[in-house]
This record gives structure tokens, sequence and C-alpha cells, in this order.
């Protein structure tokens, strides 16, 4: 205790220009890391990359190229930088949060609001229910993701309501605002008495409740008359040998190297996705010529012989030309922009094309419809190839998109071209 009282306040002075002198810039500095902190997180959340990735590979990097540019004394600066891997989880949690906060908020303060949800099983087995929220803000439409939840034990439209009325309740969402409810295929979500709409409908009698477009037209798809079917059982069987195994796939691949192909490897298609079976036609086809040698070297003559049956090849292009029409649909209808409107819109311009393609058929004019078919009926002779299997696939078409997609009542289309053109009705009814 025999230190004097101004050495304590020397000691005392040291320590405050140690944290924070009277400019603030140590507090300005520390803002500054803080800020790249969030800064470096984002772009690791964006790209889904581990996060490790900022203490492992960002952080060295960053250091040695600004010891190089700048000197030692920026690099000092850049050291103080936490980019662990605790921290930028806690950086994407904050972000996240953040976003969280302003959907919500405009949830809140939008005049209504609409919701669509859909429920998948992720690779780990687990069904995820994700919901999905249109609404209005500053005199636009905007769409964002609400929130997403894991559906621990069974998938009911129960379920999926209480996880919904939770999130409504926590964040104090009010069921009046909203007025449409958009479900895939899933059976929780369907049924008139049970599903998960008619369950919304008691907290709202107002919504407004529909199914998935793109599910739908999926749905319709899929129906192949029994010749084409035949084909697309045979097409996969040769998929399934040359794709099943790692050896396989490798002589394939030599194979076609050595034939010059555009291509070296065949695809594969998942139930989850059908439409990408028009992808798997489409590479087929182009290697059609490789996949004949290939079969016909390791001895697969039943095989083979599924590929030399009268027709084969042009039923496989004609699913490749109706399936590209098919996905160009599907594609149409995906993105944030689209609404009932243009989706409506897409689905009978492809209704009205399918009618056309039937007449033009019967006349044998392939080359706007079917321009790979009409290719290779040129190089063949046309009394070999039978057009009734076809004919038959499209009027199916015609019937399975009639069903699922049926013509609106009559107050349902006048609602819809009001909403369309206003200014046009507005100048009719004076």
């Amino acid at each position: 205790m025999d230190k004097s009282k101004p050495l304590f306040e020397a000691k005392e002075g040291e320590l405050k220009r140690a944290k924070l002198d009277s400019t603030g810039s140590f507090h300005i500095q520390a803002q500054a890391i803080i800020e790249a902190s969030y800064a470096l997180s984002y772009p690791i959340a964006r790209d889904e990359k581990p996060h490790t990735t900022g203490e492992t590979l960002v952080k060295p990097c960053l250091l040695e190229c600004t010891k190089i540019i700048l000197g030692d004394t920026a690099a000092q600066k850049i050291a103080d930088l936490s980019l662990s891997d605790s921290t930028v989880k806690s950086r994407i949690d904050d972000m996240s949060a953040n976003i969280k906060r302003q959907v919500i908020g405009k949830i809140k303060s939008s005049p209504m609001f609409a919701i669509q949800l859909d429920e998948s099983t992720d690779v780990a087995s687990i069904s995820q229910l994700m919901v999905f929220a249109r609404y209005v803000h500053r005199e636009t439409i905007e769409e964002e993701f609400m929130f997403c939840s894991p559906l621990t034990e069974t998938t009911t439209a129960a379920d999926v309501m209480n996880l919904v009325s939770e999130f409504f309740g926590k964040e104090h969402l009010d069921w009046g605002k909203l007025i449409g409810v958009c479900t895939n295929g899933a059976p929780a979500m369907l049924g008139c008495h049970a599903g998960f709409a008619q369950l919304v409908k008691e907290k709202n009698p107002l919504v407004v409740s529909t199914h998935c477009f793109i599910y739908r037209q999926t749905l319709a798809a899929k129906t192949l008359p029994k010749g084409l079917q035949e084909h697309l059982s045979s097409v996969i069987k040769v998929v399934n040998f040359i794709k099943g195994s790692a050896l396989q796939t490798r002589l394939f691949h030599k194979l076609c190297e050595d034939m010059d192909a555009v291509h070296s490897s065949l695809l594969f298609h998942s139930e989850v996705r059908w439409l990408s079976m028009g992808n798997m036609f489409l590479r087929f086809f182009n290697l059609r010529a490789e996949v004949n040698e290939f079969l016909k070297t390791h001895n697969k003559p039943k095989l083979l012989a599924s590929m030399q049956v009268e027709g084969f090849h042009q039923c496989l292009a004609y699913l490749v030309d109706i399936f590209a029409s098919i996905n160009e649909v599907n594609t149409k209808m995906q993105g944030k922009d689209r609404n009932v409107l243009n989706v409506t819109d897409s689905i009978n311009a492809f209704k009205d094309k399918l009618k056309l393609w039937v007449e033009r058929l019967a006349t044998g004019n392939l080359r706007v419809s079917f321009p790979v078919l009409h290719s290779l009926v040129d190089m063949k002779a046309p009394s070999a190839f039978s057009l009734t299997d076809i004919k038959h696939h499209l009027n199916s078409l015609i019937a399975e998109f009639e069903r699922y997609f049926p013509k609106l009542d009559p107050r349902t289309e006048q609602l819809m071209s009001l909403t369309r053109d206003p200014l046009k009705h507005l100048c009719i009814k004076r």
C-alpha cells in the first residue's frame, strides 16, 4: 500500500486511452470489425458453405493479401476480425432473425396476405413443412419465405395446422387478413373435410383455397398409353444398365469419346421431379447410336432388341418433343412473379396447342409441332411409322388437362377478366 495516488491515476488514464480515446476511434474500429464479420458471414450462408470456411480459408487469405499490399500494420487490424465457426453461426442467426422481423412486419402492415405450403421429406427422412407468404408492400405484391419447421412425428393435416397456428400465435398474425391458401398434393393438404385448407376455413371462412398448378400439371403429364409406356420402360432399363455401376459408366464414357459424341453420359430421372424425364429422353436420343454400340459390345440382346422394335426411335423422338413442350410450360409457371392469372393463361394456351397438334397430326404435318420427330421421319420411310400411339397420347393429355384444369365458373372468369383489364370493363360499363 506504499503506492502513491498519482500512480493509480496514471494507470487509470492508460486504461481509458487503451479502451477508448477522446475521439472514439477505438469504438469506431470495433464497430467496423463487427460489421466486416457480418459482411463475410453473409456469402458463407448464401453459398451454403461450412461455417469453418471463414476461419480456415477466408481470414488467412485476407491476412496474407493485406500484409502484401498494405503492410503489417493493416494486417494486424485484420487479425482482430473474428470468423470462428461459432461466430459465423451467430452472425447468420442474427441476419436470419432480422430478415424474419422485416418479413413479419411487412405482413402485419399489409391489408391482406396469402400463404403457400409445401410438405416434403429431406435426405435425412425428416418431413419438412415450408411456408411462403405473398403480401402487399408499398403498393406492390411481394413474395417471401415465411418459415420452415420439421414435422417430427405424423404428417396429418392437424399436425400441419398446429405448426401454422403456433407460428401465427407467436408472431401475432391476424387470421382475418389471410385471404388465400395454396397447397401441394400431399395427403395432409388435400381433402374437403379433413384437409389443411378446410381447417384454415374454420379460422376464416372467407379464405380461398387452391391446389398447386405445377403439381396438377405433373399429374396430368404422367398419362401415357401402353405403347409409349413400353418404350419408356425400355429406355429406363437401358439407362439403369449403363448407369448402374461405376465401371459401366466409365466404359460408356470412353466409348462416347471414341465416337466423338456431343455428350459422354446418360441421365437418370427422378420420380420426385417427374418432368426431368424430358431431359433423360433428350440425352438418350442424342446418344442412341452410342447406346446401340455399347449394348452390342456387352452382349445384351434383350435390351438391344427393345431398341430395335419397329417405331421405337420415332416414339422416342416424339417423347423428346412432347416433354420439351411440357417442361417449357412448367418453367413458365415458376418464379416469384407468377400468379393465378398468367399461370392460367399458360395452361389454357397449352391446352389449345394440344388440340391444334392433333389436327396437324391428322394431316401429317409434324414440322412445327414436333421438330425432332419430323427430322427423324424424313430419314425413314413414312409407312414404317404408326401415329396411333401419338394420337392416343395427345387426346389423353387433352382429357387429363381438362380434368385437372377445368373451366372456371362465370363469376370467377369475370373477376379474372376485370383484374387483367379494369379500364376495358369501365369503358364497357359507361
